[in-house]
């Protein structure tokens, strides 16, 4: 553990004796003190508080003897009431400590773990999670309602100054009609896209994606059912720098897509395959939140995440542990999440529901927004979106016309010289 003196204790216990309240306003608990005989006049001190008795030499002392602590009752009398004007700055000093050795302790469990065989990717994901409990450490997490609305209002400010200076920067989806419904997607929010197969669903996800990161938002694309190499091919093809068809059999002319190419490789993109878990999935998305202030994740899709952690569990009880898990993560990363899912097979042929929601009804419960896709009946160009859920706004229906040749929709009011400067390189 790190090696730390007591003083600033016994300054930060002489300041309590002057000023009680002190342990309300910074939340101070026992677990702040590491002197065992400190740690027990802080419990001395609380025991007389809760008694309705000020904490001072008689009523501590009486504490100290009540609980078998005589020998410490000379020891108490050397602390003296001081000036409280430098506690803010002992408190943090101890609460840095703190946070070192908590820490410092989990990396000597780790070490262990893993020499017992424990997963690494398991122990990156808890390193990261136990990084970010022992940085809230110092949080003020106190209800009080004056502090929350001072805190609101200045937040709300901030939005109000940045939208006047047109610096406030709004996660949508790139398709005026489907944000003119929805509205802009907050920090901390988990979307679902959901289709039957071959209706469009990563093809909205990538769309999704790009957009965002030509805004210059740092995006994380996780592709459990295609490789780097067709991501890339969607992306091209959505940018009209040649057909999918034409990228996937190789017969394109490499310098008419080398511009293109270069521009995708100077976004703040991040594009993963292959097999994942759940807890590499979480590791990968915190390392992407440290590193490049990951604001955007797509999970394309839920049904392929392995979950095999979770042992003999029915199906639906997986899924809903993974929707909450997820959940849970894009509010602690301040992340909008993206998940693509499949629908059931009841909903082929008809107008899907969110009871068509494959596996779980957890993922209803859980997201934020829930988008489902599915082919109008009279025209297979033509894609109905619909909005079922919105907990933060309307929903509804709009149409949009699904260009299969390069993988992207397109809205159906746009001309068509408009759709192909929408969707050009520049």
């Amino acid at each position: 553990m790190i090696d730390f003196t007591p003083d600033y204790e016994n300054a930060l216990l002489s300041q309590i004796f002057t000023k009680p309240s002190l342990i309300e306003e910074h939340l101070i608990t026992t677990d702040l003190f590491e002197d065992k005989d400190n740690r027990t006049f802080f419990e001395a001190m609380q025991a007389a508080r809760n008694k309705g008795l000020k904490p001072d030499l008689v009523s501590i002392s009486d504490e100290l003897n009540r609980a078998g602590h005589v020998e410490l009752i000379t020891k108490i009398a050397e602390i003296r009431p001081t000036s409280t004007a430098n506690a803010t700055f002992y408190i943090e000093e101890l609460r840095e400590r703190q946070r070192k050795n908590a820490i410092a302790h989990f990396l000597l469990e780790a070490q262990e773990a893993l020499k017992q065989g424990t997963p690494s990717t398991e122990m990156i994901d808890k390193l990261f999670q136990e990084g970010t409990r022992a940085l809230q450490n110092n949080a003020d997490d106190s209800g009080d309602i004056v502090k929350i609305v001072e805190n609101y209002e200045l937040e709300l400010q901030d939005k109000i100054n940045e939208r006047k200076s047109e610096k406030l920067v709004e996660i949508l989806t790139g398709i005026r009609s489907l944000d003119a419904l929805s509205g802009a997607i907050q920090p901390g929010e988990m979307v679902i896209v959901a289709a039957r197969p071959s209706v469009g669903k990563t093809a909205l996800a990538t769309q999704i994606a790009m957009y965002n990161a030509r805004r210059h938002l740092p995006c994380a694309y996780f592709s459990l059912e295609m490789t780097q190499n067709e991501i890339i091919d969607r992306i091209l093809a959505q940018c009209n720098a040649a057909p999918l068809r034409d990228l996937r059999n190789g017969f394109v002319d490499l310098e008419r897509i080398h511009d293109p190419l270069v521009a995708i490789g100077e976004l703040p993109l991040a594009i993963f395959d292959g097999r994942h878990d759940l807890g590499l999935l979480r590791a990968r998305l915190r390392r992407e939140k440290a590193i490049n202030n990951l604001q955007i994740a797509f999970v394309d899709y839920l049904g392929l995440l392995d979950i095999s952690m979770t042992g003999k569990m029915p199906r639906w009880q997986q899924v809903s542990e993974i929707s909450r898990n997820l959940k849970i993560l894009a509010m602690e990363l301040k992340i909008v999440l993206f998940l693509v899912v499949q629908l059931n097979r009841d909903a082929e042929g008809k107008v899907p529901t969110l009871a068509d929601l494959r596996d779980s009804g957890a993922l209803e419960q859980d997201a934020d927004k829930v988008i489902l896709l599915s082919r109008s009946d009279d025209n297979s160009e033509t894609r109905k979106i619909h909005l079922a859920k919105n907990r933060h706004g309307r929903t509804g229906r709009i149409e949009m016309r699904f260009d299969g040749e390069n993988v992207c929709f397109e809205e159906l009011s746009l001309s068509a010289a408009t759709l192909k400067e929408k969707s050009t390189w520049t």
